[in-house]
């Protein structure tokens, strides 16, 4: 049936002809000569029983080639489409997957920040106290925006390609660049991981 469906214009064509020239041979009303007396007529050329049936299976044969093809397109585009999908569903996968990862060893390096804050808060300056707060609050937001993602944009970042966590491709217009934490930080504070390391 299959092997049918392609050509189904040509089959009814040809099921039309053959109809048409058994009712031709029954009724014997001729109805391919009258068919080509008007064309005759028309172009004044003699012509045969032939031409129309060639013109009409001609016909179905073209109509059914196009027929085909507009199917095996919009195969095509859809099965593109579901690869596309799928493709985005893996990378998402793989995103939520590496982000609870990051999530554990990030949330147990902070847990270990925090007793270093802890053990040196009363040595450092208030003002260093409260950046360091504020850079493991913003690395946890920043952490769980990250998680929280539906879908893997990209974005061109110093380093390379990244995920587009904050939207930056559509605020900024298609310009490349993440804000970096480190431009905020004090020189103090830059001078202090300096020495240290």
């Amino acid at each position: 049936m299959k092997s049918i469906r392609p050509f189904q214009f040509t089959i009814v064509a040809a099921i039309v002809i053959v109809s048409l020239i058994g009712l031709d041979q029954i009724i014997g009303s001729d109805f391919f000569a009258s068919m080509v007396n008007l064309i005759e007529r028309m172009l004044s050329v003699e012509t045969d029983h032939i031409i129309i049936p060639a013109a009409l299976i001609l016909v179905a044969i073209i109509a059914d080639l196009s027929s085909q093809s507009r199917r095996r397109k919009t195969a095509k585009a859809d099965s593109l489409l579901q690869q596309q999908k799928e493709i985005a569903d893996q990378r998402l996968k793989v995103l939520k997957a590496t982000m609870l990862t990051v999530h554990d060893i990030v949330g147990n390096m902070q847990q270990g920040l925090q007793l270093f804050r802890v053990q040196y808060e009363d040595t450092w300056p208030e003002e260093e106290v409260k950046l360091f707060d504020k850079l493991i609050f913003d690395t946890a937001a920043r952490l769980k925006q990250l998680g929280d993602l539906e879908s893997t944009p990209e974005i061109e970042m110093a380093a390379g390609i990244g995920i587009d966590y904050e939207g930056i491709m559509e605020s900024l217009g298609n310009k490349a660049g993440l804000p970096t934490l480190r431009a905020e930080l004090p020189i103090t504070l830059k001078e202090r991981n300096r020495q240290i390391s």
